[in-house]
């Protein structure tokens, strides 16, 4: 059941990075550099997160192949250094930026969040991302409207990613209740699901207020 959630929301990003396909005169950022950054080395890193424990028992029976021991009590296991060495390994096809910085922090944050959420247990990491989602398709949304000809041709799109921002609470409403119900070994109870609702009704006026006026 973990497995649904992990891959759940890693299917998730990838469906909104490919949304400026869609989008009108957005081919500037669809290059070789940002499918590397977003669609490559972002879904690395949550996938070493994943397959760390694989790893790091795979170098044990190898002898502890790759770990450093820092310290008494700090020890980087071969699925940590891979995560941070990964981003370097991308930097002489993606170039030195402050876009790249910004993907940089996306990598780690797709790695940490991973590593707290299914190997710690900490669920309610999940509770702000499709907030940050609708930011995000709010903000190609805005894009698409910077111009009058733009506007016209994009308007398929601005509904497609309307739906999409409601279809990504839904998600994560059934994404949360799988990991709550999973950690707990029991389903949450009718208080949680009612606020659970509750808070999902009450977004959909935020989503309205995200979109931009024509």
């Amino acid at each position: 059941m973990m497995a649904f959630v992990f891959f759940g929301r890693l299917a998730f990003y990838i469906i909104l990075m490919l949304t400026p396909l869609a989008l009108p005169a957005t081919s500037l950022f669809w290059e070789g550099s940002f499918v590397l950054r977003a669609l490559i080395l972002v879904p690395a890193e949550a996938l070493l997160a994943w397959f760390g424990p694989k790893i790091d028992g795979a170098a044990r029976r190898r002898g502890n192949r790759g770990t450093i021991r820092l310290s008494a009590r700090i020890v980087l296991r071969p699925s940590q250094l891979l995560a941070l060495i990964l981003p370097l390994v991308f930097l002489p096809w993606t170039g030195f930026s402050r876009t790249l910085l910004g993907f940089y922090g996306a990598a780690a944050y797709a790695y940490l969040s991973s590593w707290l959420i299914f190997r710690r247990g900490f669920g309610r990491l999940l509770y702000p991302e499709p907030f940050l989602f609708a930011y995000y398709l709010q903000r190609m949304i805005s894009f698409s409207r910077v111009s009058e000809d733009m506007a016209s041709a994009a308007r398929p799109f601005n509904t497609a990613a309307f739906v999409l921002m409601v279809a990504g609470f839904a998600i994560y409403a059934v994404l949360i209740y799988r990991f709550e119900y999973r950690s707990r070994r029991k389903a949450p109870d009718k208080r949680e699901s009612i606020i659970g609702a509750a808070v999902l009704i009450g977004s959909a006026p935020a989503l309205v207020l995200l979109v931009p006026p024509d």
